[in-house]
């Protein structure tokens, strides 16, 4: 039996490609890893079977090149940082289950807490530990907005918690930062500091396991090397105020590390805990097919459960289409569901294991991982 991937909650940012000069071509830092490789990653770190990205991508270079360390190690953890651990799906991961892990700031005495969406995403088991104490929660996905890279997780029976004070002011220009994370997913804290250069900065994130890539607007752009596993932890002023959540850093040149304003995220929290979709917030169960699919929109296993199998798609078929969509793979298939709602129907078209063309209208059910 293959072992489980392992991503690290950090998106690294590496400058792909020369873009307009307004926008930075990044890349997230998590990625999947084996256990045959180096698990030291950005922002966030995912395991074998987790859904950032495949070997020889810009983590798994970083994590061999040793050109990036951790950071230094927390001694004294301040209130209100989680290191956040999950199980992947391996729907979610082209085949393979895995795990995750990266960092979270803690919003409330509840245990309302913070995060990147990509380091949570795939996810169908989440746990998350409060440094400076050591106490261990179970964590429910409660809303995302997967356009912005946020995710608003919920501590299960948390009450009396320290949370981390937000900066009134935001981050300026010219500002010492400190980044908190859990560097290379190693369940330990680490920090790296730097000063502010940019604020507002328009960053194309490098997508791996074949999306294409996306742009990240209104960014703080430091100079805090940060790595794998920092991603959706705090990025810190002076006074130890959260300015900004680590989401991604560059390897092009000098290593940078980028942040969401920390008023841009609450802004997104507060709309979830309305507990209404809008727009590019989802609150609750994305909409899901029940199958998983490999290149070519091989369909490698169907959900007995799942709206797929009730329709009779078989693993073993090929989806060509969703909507009208063309599948060819995970993230192509996601994308076709991903702006429609649990319990709208969609036309699907496949070929059955036999080779013949099939088509039906599929309810879709809810996903059984975040």
């Amino acid at each position: 039996m293959p072992s489980p991937q392992v991503r690290s909650g950090v998106m690294m940012t590496a400058v792909l490609v020369w873009a307009v000069p307004a926008v930075i071509s990044v890349g997230y830092v998590s990625q999947l890893f084996t256990s045959s490789t180096v698990s030291a990653v950005l922002p966030d770190a995912h395991g074998p079977g987790d859904a950032d990205g495949p070997e020889g991508s810009s983590r798994s270079r970083a994590a061999r090149s040793g050109t990036l360390s951790n950071g230094s190690p927390v001694v004294k953890p301040p209130p209100g940082v989680l290191i956040i651990d999950g199980v992947v799906s391996a729907e979610s991961s082209g085949g393979r289950p895995g795990v995750c892990a990266g960092s979270g700031v803690l919003l409330s005495a509840d245990g309302y807490v913070l995060t990147n969406y990509h380091v949570v995403e795939g996810t169908t088991r989440l746990t998350a530990t409060l440094s400076a104490t050591g106490g261990k929660f179970d964590a429910k996905v409660v809303g995302t907005d997967q356009s912005r890279d946020v995710a608003l997780l919920k501590l299960q029976d948390a009450k009396g918690l320290t949370p981390m004070k937000v900066a009134p002011e935001g981050a300026k220009v010219g500002q010492p930062v400190t980044a908190i994370g859990n560097g290379g997913g190693q369940d330990t804290l680490f920090s790296v500091s730097g000063t502010v250069q940019q604020l507002d900065e328009k960053v194309q994130i490098a997508a791996e396991n074949g999306a294409k890539p996306h742009t990240l607007s209104g960014m703080i752009r430091t100079n805090a090397a940060v790595v794998p596993g920092y991603s959706g932890g705090p990025m810190v002023d002076a006074r130890g105020d959260v300015v900004g959540i680590s989401t991604a850093a560059s390897l092009g040149g000098n290593p940078e590390g980028f942040a969401i304003p920390i008023a841009q995220a609450t802004s997104i929290a507060d709309q979830i805990k309305t507990g209404r979709s809008n727009g590019s917030i989802r609150v609750g169960p994305r909409p899901a097919l029940g199958v998983t699919v490999t290149r070519g929109g091989w369909v490698q296993s169907v959900h007995s459960r799942g709206a797929a199998a009730k329709a009779g798609l078989a693993a073993g078929s090929t989806i060509t289409s969703v909507g009208g969509v063309p599948v060819t793979d995970t993230a192509s298939l996601q994308a076709a569901v991903a702006s429609r709602d649990v319990g709208a129907t969609v036309k699907v078209t496949w070929k059955d294991p036999t080779g013949q063309e099939r088509s039906a209208d599929i309810t879709l059910g809810p996903a059984w991982h975040n």
